[in-house]
């Protein structure tokens, strides 16, 4: 488990809810389900210190090709293209990581946008697989450019070897054909399933994210038995 954060220990109730009156018995409704969580995540979650910094969430890129509707990333470089020049270089990120407070990380994702349309991603997957040789590295891809993604993975993987415990690709695949290209704004269904097949034989933990919305809830499931069959995990 991550020590992004810390768990007290069980603390009583809050005040709130030791005063709210007895629940009918059976299921409760999700929102207050979701409403009585979220007061207790506030009582006994406490923020990390830099002295405990096990898992890093960086974002390399906010270039992005797909044109999501649940998502605005991809408009940002679009609306101010001068953002861009803001983007962490390989030497960038290599002098913030050589910081002692990264000494025990654990587990890195590199995201975005989309991470793949970095052109040095290579690189930078390849110092934080050398250099922090107990962390975990995982990297989801929109597939949009399926060659450059497959091409990029190969890359990572004939260089370092890093095994099914130590690299991840996360495959987004939002649903059936007709639901994913919706969601995503354009049609890129068959690129993903071209990268999954194209990946699968690899020696990596290759995994597939679903990004629920009402657009592709119904599909949740066949998109699972989809994602099992063509070898995600």
């Amino acid at each position: 488990m991550s020590n992004l954060v810390k768990i007290r220990r069980a603390a009583p109730a809050p005040e709130a809810l030791r005063k709210q009156p007895a629940q009918p018995s059976g299921p409760m409704p999700f929102a207050q389900r979701a409403r009585r969580l979220a007061v207790l995540a506030r009582e006994r979650l406490v923020a990390p210190t830099e002295e405990n910094i096990h898992a890093v969430n960086l974002a390399i890129t906010y270039f992005c090709n797909s044109r999501c509707t649940m998502c605005s990333i991809w408009q940002i470089y679009k609306e101010d293209r001068t953002k861009a020049a803001a983007e962490l270089s390989l030497n960038d990120i290599e002098g913030i990581f050589s910081s002692r407070h990264f000494r025990d990380l654990r587990a890195i994702a590199l995201t975005g946008g989309e991470p793949f349309l970095r052109r040095d991603l290579a690189d930078i997957a390849g110092y934080f697989l050398t250099t922090f040789p107990s962390a975990s590295l995982a990297i989801p891809t929109d597939s949009v450019s399926p060659k450059l993604t497959i091409s990029t993975v190969k890359k990572i993987v004939q260089r370092h070897q890093p095994g099914k415990n130590r690299l991840a690709i996360s495959v987004s695949l939002d649903g059936l054909k007709p639901s994913h290209d919706r969601q995503r704004g354009l049609p890129c269904f068959d690129k993903a399933v071209e990268v999954l097949k194209e990946l699968a034989p690899l020696d990596l933990a290759l995994n597939v994210s679903f990004t629920i919305t009402a657009i592709n809830a119904a599909d949740l499931l066949a998109t699972y038995r989809l994602a099992k069959s063509m070898g995600a995990s």
